[in-house]
């Protein structure tokens, strides 16, 4: 679970830090980049309260499956120069998952971990997370631009969920999921 987390974060990083630098290869202005992360960022608000509101009434596992599988939509999105309102539309589906997530991976981590003995991890991974996109993306950048990076942010996604669901299906699990 905790190396699901670092790969989810080290993704959100990636993607975060050089969203200017996709919007810029597509051609679309500072401005209209500056617009678009801050709808995107309403979206994020507006993930988090959505967590918040379907809690556990559809476990864990399947909340993890949408955000990985609409994260990963949302990078499809940003591949090949997107257009302003498909920009808009990635911007806002990445960071609504990226907030809707969070919680049900905590929920994930919490249950595995009664004892909490490893919860207090989680902070220091998310850091390393943070830490570790950005350095990552800009090697993906130069080998292969920005969908360089998207590809490379895609599979990590697809690695954090395939970490976290045995551990969300799990017997531990199973009466939240």
């Amino acid at each position: 679970t905790l190396a699901a987390i670092f790969f989810f974060f080290a993704v959100q990083s990636g993607i975060w830090t050089y969203i200017e630098r996709i919007g810029d290869a597509a051609g679309i202005s500072a401005e209209t980049i500056g617009s678009a992360l801050a709808a995107g960022a309403f979206a994020g608000l507006i993930g988090a309260l959505a967590a918040a509101g379907f809690a556990n009434k559809f476990g864990r596992a399947i909340p993890l499956t949408l955000t990985a599988v609409f994260q990963a939509v949302a990078i499809a999105l940003m591949l090949n120069h997107p257009q302003i309102a498909v920009f808009f539309v990635a911007s806002a589906l990445f960071q609504f998952f990226w907030n809707f997530g969070i919680p049900y991976q905590m929920g994930v981590m919490s249950r595995a971990d009664p004892a909490g003995s490893y919860i207090v991890l989680v902070t220091a991974v998310t850091g390393i997370g943070f830490t570790v996109g950005p350095l990552l993306g800009a090697a993906m950048i130069e080998l292969g631009g920005t969908n360089g990076l998207l590809l490379a942010e895609a599979v990590l996604c697809a690695v954090s969920l395939a970490l976290i669901m045995p551990v969300a299906l799990s017997a531990k699990t199973l009466d939240q999921t």
